[in-house]
C-alpha cells in the first residue's frame, strides 16, 4: 500500500456528488505530466485529491482507492486527514493532487481528538474516525485521572466491540512487577489520591491496524500517583482491521472531565 504522486495531475468532477458517495465520476480521464495517462491502481495504492468548492477553498480531501487507467470512475474513500464529512459536491468543482498536512508532517496525522465535558464511562473511537486506507498504524495517547478511590488505576482496552476477556493477553512490567495473564489490561492512568491537578499519561501503538495477521498493541505509561512508568503490550486474537477502538477505567469508574485523548494515523 502506497500513497501515490503524480506531477501536474488535475481534474474535474464529471458529476455531482452526493455527502456520503463513495464512487466519483470525473469530467474527463486522469492524466498526469502533460498528458500522460495515470495508471491502474493495485495493491492498495492510493491518489490523495482535494476537492474545491465554487469560491477555490478546500472543501473536503478524499483518497482515491480504485480507478483504472483511461476511465473517468473511481472509488474514493470521504474526509480524509480530519476534514469534515457530510460535503455535497457539484458537476465541474475543481479537484487538485496537491500537497496535504500528510506530505509535510513526519508520517503521522491527527485523526480525531476527544476532550471530556464532564466525567464518562468510556474514550471510544468508530469507525468513523478509523480510516480503511491510507495508514499502516495508529497510536493512541491519553492524558488524565479516573475517579477510583486509589492512586491509580489500569484501563481495559476494547477492539471492535469486542469484550471476551480470552480473546485478549497482556503483558507489562514496571520496576520489578510484571503481569502476564488473560485480558486487556496494560496501561494505567492517575485516579483520585495521586497528587492533585497532576494527570497521568497512556501510550498505545496499533501496529499493522489493517493487516490480516492478529493484533498487536505496545503501550507505555506514567502515573504520578505511584510514581510509576511501564511497559507493556496487548495481544487480539483477531485478524479482522481495527476498526473500533474504546477504552474504560477497569473498575468501572470513570474519567474525569478534562481528561483528553488523541488518535494519530502513521502512514
Amino acid at each position: 500500500m502506497a500513497r501515490l504522486r503524480y506531477n501536474g495531475l488535475t481534474a474535474a468532477l464529471g458529476a455531482s456528488l452526493t455527502s456520503s458517495a463513495t464512487s466519483v465520476t470525473f469530467a474527463a480521464a486522469l492524466t498526469h505530466s502533460n498528458g500522460v495517462a495515470v495508471p491502474t491502481l493495485s495493491g492498495g495504492d492510493y491518489i490523495p485529491l482535494t476537492i474545491l468548492d465554487s469560491s477555490g477553498n478546500v472543501s473536503e480531501i478524499v483518497y482515491l482507492t480504485a480507478y483504472t487507467s483511461g476511465g473517468t470512475t473511481g472509488t474514493i474513500t470521504r474526509a480524509c486527514e480530519t476534514t469534515v464529512t457530510g460535503v455535497a459536491h457539484s458537476s465541474g468543482d475543481k479537484v487538485v493532487h496537491g500537497a496535504t498536512v500528510a506530505d509535510i508532517a513526519p508520517g503521522i496525522v491527527l485523526l480525531k481528538k476527544i476532550t471530556l465535558a464532564s466525567d464518562a464511562a468510556s474514550l471510544a473511537f468508530t469507525s468513523t474516525d478509523i480510516p480503511t486506507t491510507g495508514y499502516s498504524h495508529l497510536r493512541l495517547q491519553i492524558l488524565g485521572r479516573t475517579t477510583l478511590n486509589d492512586v491509580d488505576e489500569s484501563l481495559s482496552l476494547t477492539i471492535n466491540g469486542d469484550t471476551t476477556t480470552a480473546n485478549y493477553r497482556h503483558k507489562y512490567w514496571y520496576g520489578s512487577t510484571n503481569s502476564n495473564a488473560t485480558g486487556p489490561d496494560a496501561m494505567f492512568l492517575a485516579a483520585v489520591n495521586a497528587p492533585a491537578a497532576r494527570p497521568g499519561l497512556s501510550d498505545l501503538d496499533f501496529f499493522d491496524f489493517l493487516g490480516s495477521w492478529q493484533k498487536l498493541v505496545k503501550t507505555s505509561y506514567y502515573s504520578p500517583g505511584s510514581q510509576t512508568e511501564g511497559l507493556g503490550a496487548i495481544e487480539w486474537f483477531n485478524t479482522a482491521a481495527i476498526t473500533s477502538i474504546s477504552l474504560a477505567p477497569a473498575t468501572g469508574s470513570n474519567f474525569v472531565a478534562g481528561t483528553k485523548a488523541w488518535l494519530y494515523g502513521i502512514v
